[in-house]
């Protein structure tokens, strides 16, 4: 009786989900178990690096009759997303029906940050209503700007390009993925920066046990020569010193018992 009823609980279970799905489908995958990261994507990739990286071009639902603009999430094509704009229902002043197009590209930087330097690729992000023009960001519900970093760093902020300068933002790291997120009042051009410290730390480490190794085969070396040159001496010495044990005596010749 328990299996009977424990086989049409999951039946219904099953069938509940089915209906679901059939009036809802999701069409996002499910992932389940390890993840894998998708090397970074550089638009100018260097020796090693990967390159194409991808762009986002979404057009979202029409606004409702109260003007607010639907929620929806823009995001390049690797795993995970290398930029993400997040937008909350009434982000963007819109009119009623509106539709909005959200780009994402990357670019070539035209100027570097000051004291610092840019972690990955520059990202223009844009959001235009049907004339063509950039969508007003209403600022009680601002949207989220979310860029992944290369695997390699790990201090990095998000930060904005503006006619002064590059101009950091409040960021707030995901941890998992290096990913930076923050809230914008203005959509343009950004980029995760990071102290410039010239090569690293590794070089560096890695001059120094070289040094220290390198520094320890010749301490060994100059050792080993002078005990050779110390028992040199002695051997020398042993070998003139006349045998202290005297000579065994034999019997005389011509005698027998």
């Amino acid at each position: 009786m328990r299996i009977a009823r424990a086989t049409l609980v999951l039946l219904a279970g099953a069938g509940l989900a089915i209906a679901a799905q059939a009036a809802s489908p999701i069409g996002v995958p499910l992932y389940d178990g390890v993840v894998v990261q998708e090397p970074y994507r550089y638009l100018e990739p260097g020796s090693g690096q990967d390159g194409d990286p991808t762009s986002a071009n979404l057009q979202t639902e029409a606004a409702g009759p109260d003007g607010l603009s639907k929620p929806f999430v823009a995001a390049t094509q690797e795993y995970p997303p290398q930029a993400q704009l997040i937008a909350a229902t009434g982000a963007f002043i819109t009119t009623a029906g509106a539709e909005l197009v959200v780009k994402i590209e990357p670019i070539r930087p035209t100027t570097q940050p000051a004291g610092s330097r840019i972690a990955g690729n520059v990202y223009r992000i844009a959001v235009l209503d049907g004339s063509g023009a950039a969508a007003a960001i209403d600022p009680q519900h601002p949207p989220t700007v979310s860029l992944r970093a290369p695997v390699e760093v790990t201090n990095a902020k998000l930060a904005r390009a503006t006619a002064d300068g590059w101009e950091t933002l409040s960021t707030e790291h995901g941890g998992l993925f290096g990913l930076s997120a923050s809230e914008v009042s203005v959509l343009g051009d950004f980029a995760l920066i990071t102290p410039d410290t010239g090569p690293g730390l590794l070089p560096i480490l890695a001059g120094l046990g070289a040094g220290a190794v390198l520094v320890a085969i010749l301490g060994f070396l100059l050792l080993r020569r002078r005990r050779a040159i110390v028992s040199a001496p002695e051997s020398a010495h042993r070998a003139g010193v006349p045998s202290k044990r005297p000579p065994r005596r034999g019997r005389p010749p011509g005698r027998r018992r």
